[in-house]
């Protein structure tokens, strides 16, 4: 009995399993480009500040 709920659920369907997988990559991409935003504006802010110094300095 549980196998065939299992079996007509809708993660396993042909159907549903090809907008399952895209919906899960969508959210994959979404994530990998928040935390690369996260991780990339620090360094470009650093290094803006640092480059304000040393033109301050000349």
């Amino acid at each position: 009995m549980v196998r065939n709920y299992f079996k007509d659920s809708l993660f396993f369907e042909e159907s549903g399993a090809g907008d399952f997988g895209s919906v899960y990559m969508i959210l994959v991409f979404a994530i990998a480009a928040l935390l690369l935003v996260v991780v990339v504006k620090p360094i470009f802010s650093s290094s803006q500040k640092s480059i304000a110094k040393t033109n301050s300095g000349n």
